[in-house]
């Protein structure tokens, strides 16, 4: 029997391999689905962040008139001490791209799941269709400025992403573009519904929005400069009856209309050295406050903001607010980077609403009253990524708030144990670590 060598055998073909193909038409990281002629790009972030800052013991106290405020505690036998909390955040990126003849078919998803304190949630971040300059889904408002990062969460009356359900179309002309939204309101009502104020006036009683918030505007961008103006009218819908009251043959509150603008800018400055930028923000509002974003302090006191109040004689009475934002980002090295940042803006509840008297008592303004206040914001945030795709970084801001009137913190009102304060602070520090792929 004759014995068998290794070039005697017979020889088998490997099977082909199906390869991904790599697509380069819509950028890096994009590949083939396999049969298709879409391009898919897979990504996402892994995030631990955690936050350290100043805090006051809650307490509830009634004060005049039968009206609860659930002020944080500024009395004497109150405790001071620190806050942390942290949380751990992984979103999936999916970004979808398509060639047609009427230009790119483009699907963007983000997804988050988040665990705070041991609880966890998932929520779908962005999710849209781009299509022939159109734009439907969840996406941030049109309304929103450029530029301004979302690692800054000491700032006060800056207008930031805020994803919103939008149908929008963008002109694009080149350095021009033009844009229309249709999103989802951004009302912003009093949570002290239905309670008297001073001389019978009442709050909004609000119901939902009839109509959609309509937001438009234009960008430039050309070579070291970028500058957006938006606007944003919203309608602002009551329940309340005229004369306040609840007799049924009475009319409601007639229906008005709240309003938001916003210009901004981003402004390289490569003289001072490369990724170097200004970036400055200014909004408006009356009737529209949540464009806004008024923040607070909130630790002596919270105080309500709401987009319309109704008067004695039963009229809407619009709120408005205002703000300025501006950020100083540098490059001190390719691994670090600095960003400099302050703002600060001012609300005021209508006139003929606010209370400066009550039953004897000294001028004060209860927490759930309509009021006034400004706001101011300082932060510092240090950027390292050691190695491609990780950032650690560390912002550390303060916050400080007046009211123009003495606000009840604790006590009641006239009496010994009364406390009040006008001006609240706070500041913290916020640790993120994240890894994007």
């Amino acid at each position: 029997v004759g014995s068998a060598v290794a070039a005697d055998l017979p020889v088998r073909k490997a099977a082909p391999v199906d390869y991904v193909q790599v697509c380069s038409q819509f950028g890096t990281g994009y590949f083939f689905i396999p049969g298709t002629d879409t391009c898919l790009k897979v990504g996402g972030y892994v995030r631990y962040q955690a936050q350290f800052g100043e805090d006051r013991w809650n307490a509830s106290n009634v004060i005049a008139g039968g009206q609860t405020a659930t002020p944080t505690v500024n009395q004497p036998n109150a405790a001071r001490g620190s806050s942390f909390s942290q949380f751990a955040r992984g979103q999936i990126a999916l970004d979808a791209m398509s060639a047609t003849e009427f230009g790119t078919l483009g699907t963007t998803i983000r997804v988050d799941a988040t665990n705070n304190g041991g609880a966890s949630s998932t929520d779908l971040y962005l999710g849209y269709i781009d299509f022939a300059g159109f734009r439907f889904g969840r996406a941030a408002s049109y309304f929103r400025t450029v530029g301004i990062p979302s690692f800054n969460g000491g700032a006060v009356f800056r207008s930031g992403e805020t994803p919103n359900n939008l149908v929008a179309y963008t002109f694009d002309a080149g350095p021009f573009s033009a844009f229309a939204s249709v999103e989802t309101p951004r009302n912003n009502t009093a949570s002290g519904t239905a309670i008297a104020l001073q001389g019978g006036q009442t709050y909004t009683n609000s119901q939902n929005s009839g109509m959609p918030d309509f937001v438009g505007g234009f960008e430039f961008s050309q070579g070291d400069i970028r500058v957006k103006v938006s606007g944003a009218l919203s309608e602002i819908r009551a329940a309340n009856r005229v004369p306040a009251g609840v007799n049924p043959n009475t009319p409601f509150v007639d229906t008005k209309y709240g309003y938001a603008l916003q210009a901004g800018a981003v402004i390289g400055l490569p003289m001072i050295g490369s990724g170097t930028n200004l970036q400055i923000q200014g909004t408006y509002s009356e009737g529209a406050i949540n464009y806004v974003n008024a923040g607070q302090a909130g630790q002596r006191f919270t105080l309500e903001t709401a987009d319309a109040y109704v008067d004695v004689n039963g009229s809407l009475k619009r709120s408005k607010a205002w703000g300025i934002y501006g950020s100083l980002n540098h490059t001190w090295t390719p691994a670090i980077s600095q960003t400099l940042y302050a703002s600060y803006g001012q609300y005021e509840a209508p006139a003929s609403v606010r209370r400066t008297f009550a039953a004897g008592n000294p001028v004060f303004n209860l927490q759930n009253d309509p009021s006034q206040f400004s706001s101011w914001a300082i932060g510092n945030i240090i950027s390292w990524t050691p190695v491609s795709g990780l950032q650690i970084a560390l912002d550390a801001n303060y916050t400080q708030t007046e009211a123009k009137r003495r606000i009840l913190v604790s006590g009641t009102a006239g009496a010994a144990n009364a406390r009040y304060a006008k001006d609240d602070h706070v500041w913290n520090a916020t640790l993120r670590v994240q890894r994007s792929f």
